[in-house]
């Protein structure tokens, strides 16, 4: 497995209409927001002071667009598979690789692994992350799925984002988009895991049966897998 990291020069812009100040492309800072990305060109006040809040409620009823190239060496298309990996995508989201869609996201919870082989080539790629409003998209599941609880005025509980962006008694509402955690490439061959899962079927004081699911990714087929099981002192 090989990772390699996007390049920091990524850039952010408004899809929609926006107040003037924000009409152009900003510098992004990857992991990040779009709120902070904003307050770091200077065209938007600190919306912590004070009820600064209240003048930036257009930023979660906006579409934001991040930007970044990135070179692809020939090393990497050497092996099987080239991933891009998402740690964490904010929220509702369209992943374009050189105008091509590779995917569509609706959660800020998971991570995503994309498969790139084909879509990129040796020498410079660009990548495209376009953001939706949270807001025109909670508002749509709100219509869809017909009204929920809610101890607030927001629509937080029509989508997979987390709930405090909306505002609670404790913070102000920030509706914000953006990478919130790592990006980057891994390169791989062969088979990988994809995830262990333990699980604890029976356990008493005289002892426990374990069944331990992997996931796989890649092409299994021929490969042994072997685990040993360790106590909390090591040994196994």
């Amino acid at each position: 497995m090989k990772r390699f990291d996007l390049p920091a020069q990524w850039h952010v812009s408004a899809l929609t209409d926006v107040p003037e100040p924000v009409r152009g492309t900003f510098p992004a800072t990857v992991p990040g927001c779009v709120h902070t990305d904003l307050l770091a060109a200077g065209v938007i006040e600190d919306p912590y002071p004070a009820q600064n809040e209240l003048a930036t409620p257009w930023i979660g009823r906006s579409d934001w667009r991040y930007t970044c190239t990135f070179t692809v060496m020939s090393e990497l298309l050497a092996d099987d598979h080239l991933t891009l990996v998402c740690d964490g995508l904010d929220t509702v989201a369209e992943v374009h690789v050189n105008g091509e869609l590779l995917a569509e996201t609706e959660s800020m919870h998971v991570g995503y692994r994309f498969e790139l082989m084909g879509l990129v080539h040796e020498g410079e790629n660009e990548l495209t992350i376009t953001f939706r409003s949270p807001y025109v998209y909670a508002y749509a599941k709100q219509v869809e799925l017909g009204d929920l609880p809610n101890a607030y005025p927001e629509p937080f509980n029509f989508i997979r984002k987390m709930a405090c962006n909306f505002g609670w008694d404790w913070g102000p509402t920030l509706v914000t988009v953006g990478i919130w955690r790592d990006i980057y490439l891994e390169a791989w061959s062969g088979v990988r895991f994809a995830g262990v899962r333990p699980l604890v079927m029976e356990a008493s004081a005289e002892g426990a049966r374990l069944e331990i699911l992997a996931d796989l990714e890649g092409e299994p087929a021929g490969h042994r897998l072997r685990a040993s099981l360790a106590d909390p002192n090591g040994t196994v």
